[in-house]
């Protein structure tokens, strides 16, 4: 047995699909008018031409900024990375000009020391170093002394001295460890000043060297930095100036939804323009592209004829089958019916008889009675 509604539900589905292709053959013809127009355009055509040029146009732009986020999302990333290591290179360097202090100290308290009179101007950056080494050579004349004396002391007087030295001893250590912390401290103050430039010494200006070569790469990575924090400031407020700020993500997504928005109004449009050209515009004026598409929708505009005459068959076979069973519905009622006339035929029959019988039955009676008025 045919199943009607299947056959139907596939019909249907044979047109939906039809119908598709019409409308894609539509959006064809709606290209081929978008890029060669024929000059028999009417307004309502050119209007809807225009609308979509229009929409293109916005679409473009959104696809423009969408691009223009991605190469700055990842010209930030190398900047970031890049101003990350020259950060790292520059620490480092600053790490190591640590080991040139001390040395940078003692070469420029020499240079000092050995003539004072050309670093009168840089006097207060010595005034600690000079004060801590007159203060060794007070302890260290002290020890002396006291060693001298210690020679022609008696035996209890000697522990004493001897207690005396052992105190001016530690000073003396104390005061002697602090030279490389001191000498330090003197560097960095060194090169924070004009003081290499005023003093000649052949000691100063070779421990200055590695410290220079360091502080020269540091002032080419810090313009390297410099520039790069430029840059990146420059690609942040184009972001700003995007929509995008801190988070491009969230407004790709929001343009590429725009974007498909337009790409769907822009179909919509192109099939409308095609369906309307097909009234509205000479069809020897059309491109070959947009006559293909003609032929293509007439073969489907006739098998979708052809389609829904079948649907209209399986309609009607649908309804011839449920007047068959109405009629067989119709029938099976008749035969009860006629069956219960039957029945009740006989019924009368027997009713009749019963009757006849007490019809029989009161005449007899009546006849034995006679008449009423002799009783």
């Amino acid at each position: 047995m045919i199943d009607y509604e299947k056959r139907i539900m596939e019909k249907q589905g044979v047109i939906a699909s039809l119908e598709n292709r019409i409308s894609s053959a539509h959006g064809e013809i709606g290209e081929a008018l978008l890029r060669e127009p024929p000059q028999d355009l009417n307004a309502d055509l050119s209007d809807l031409r225009s609308q979509i040029l229009e929409i293109e146009k916005i679409a473009s732009g959104y696809s423009s900024v969408i691009e223009r986020i991605h190469q700055i999302s990842d010209r930030k990333s190398t900047i970031q990375q890049e101003i990350s290591s020259l950060q790292l290179q520059i620490r480092d360097i600053e790490k190591d000009n640590e080991n040139f202090y001390e040395s940078i100290g003692e070469a420029a308290y020499e240079a000092v020391r050995n003539d004072p009179s050309q670093t009168s101007d840089f006097a207060d950056l010595f005034d600690e170093m000079r004060s801590t080494h007159l203060e060794i050579e007070s302890i260290s004349e002290q020890i002396r002394s006291a060693e001298e004396e210690l020679e022609n002391k008696r035996f209890f007087d000697k522990v004493v001295v001897r207690g005396r030295l052992a105190l001016l001893r530690g000073k003396l250590a104390n005061k002697e460890g602090s030279l490389p912390r001191l000498f330090f401290r003197l560097g960095q103050r060194v090169v924070e000043s004009n003081f290499s430039g005023s003093v000649e010494s052949s000691d100063l200006d070779q421990a200055l060297e590695p410290y220079t070569r360091n502080r020269d790469r540091t002032t080419e990575l810090s313009s390297q930095l410099e520039r790069l924090q430029d840059e990146l400031g420059g690609l942040e407020s184009e972001l700003e100036e995007a929509g995008a700020g801190r988070k491009p993500g969230r407004r790709i997504t929001e343009l590429e939804r725009l974007t498909q928005e337009c790409e769907q109004k822009r179909v919509s449009l192109l099939q409308k323009l095609g369906k309307t050209a097909r009234t509205g515009v000479a069809e020897t004026t059309l491109a070959d592209a947009a006559q293909s598409a003609l032929d293509q929708i007439a073969e489907c505009e006739k098998q979708i004829e052809s389609e829904n005459d079948q649907i209209e068959r399986l309609q009607a076979g649908i309804e011839a089958r449920k007047l068959i069973e109405e009629i067989g519905r119709v029938d099976r009622d008749m035969a009860s019916k006629n069956d219960a006339i039957k029945d009740l035929k006989a019924l009368v029959g027997d009713l009749k008889k019963q009757k006849a019988e007490l019809e029989s039955k009161r005449d007899e009676a009546i006849e034995r009675r006679g008449p009423e008025e002799n009783l």
